[in-house]
């Protein structure tokens, strides 16, 4: 009896060259693709968080994270109702563009092209002393949020991207509530883009100073939307110049201009 089961061990066909059999009983179909394949398989992903973590599945899928061209961090849940989540969703986007922006300098520069960052915070309806509390940790992520974003703005414009969408919605009541104003930022000082084509900007909670049109030559598709215009140095006419170009789409959402 044992010599049979033997041989029916030594008889039984191996399994294809690349697909190697998982711990429950299955196979592994995509370990043995090629590179290329599985870097298409990892832009399909929504969130670059499940991308970044297909890291740990094997030596086989180690870093191949640095050749996807489009990178998306959604905000999950669709609200941040903690500061100390929000914060940590604020670090994971920041030190994966930081490691991208390092792999450009290796000896395979793999280029983002297309970057899409959503950061969406709200306060939670609860009793009146926790709400308090938890507004007051909320409002003092807002200023560390604006410049977070204004990070991912400047990292699309220095790394040469072709495509960039900024979601922010901040709980500017809750901030506002504590006597501050709003926080700015600062477009006007970016540098030039001679490549961006795409650039999408939700800035809830942010007042924002607007960029010449000069600065972005490529620029044929922009979109603002939730957003307060501040008027810096007595310049009040920044968004009806960047409106009136004719060099590209511009779609204004609940754009206010302030003097």
């Amino acid at each position: 009896m044992a010599s049979r089961k033997a041989k029916r061990r030594r008889t039984a066909p191996p399994s294809p060259a690349g697909f190697a059999a998982d711990g429950g009983g299955g196979v592994d179909m995509i370990s043995g693709l090629c590179d290329d394949v599985l870097v298409r398989i990892l832009e399909r992903l929504p969130d670059a968080r499940d991308v970044l973590r297909t890291g740990a599945l094997s030596r086989r899928w180690r870093g191949l994270w640095t050749r996807v061209s489009a990178l998306r961090f959604a905000t999950e849940p669709e609200f941040f109702t903690q500061a100390a989540a929000a914060e940590r969703y604020i670090a994971f986007v920041n030190d994966a563009l930081a490691l991208r922006a390092a792999a450009q300098t290796s000896s395979d520069p793999a280029a983002v092209e297309h970057l899409a960052v959503s950061l969406k915070m709200k306060r939670y309806p609860e009793p009146l002393e926790r709400k308090r509390e938890r507004g007051r940790k909320m409002s003092r992520l807002v200023v560390p949020s604006v410049d977070a974003a204004h990070g991912w703005i400047r990292y699309a414009v220095q790394h040469g991207l072709r495509s960039l969408a900024v979601d922010l919605r901040l709980p500017a009541r809750a901030y506002g509530s504590h006597g501050l104003g709003l926080p700015v930022m600062l477009l006007g000082g970016l540098p030039s883009s001679d490549k961006l084509e795409t650039m999408r900007l939700g800035l809830g909670g942010a007042m924002v100073t607007l960029p010449a049109a000069a600065q972005f030559a490529s620029l044929t598709d922009l979109s603002l939307e939730r957003m307060v215009i501040a008027d810096v140095g007595g310049d009040d006419d920044s968004l009806a110049r960047l409106l009136s170009t004719t060099t590209m789409f511009v779609y204004a959402s609940t754009v206010l201009a302030v003097g």
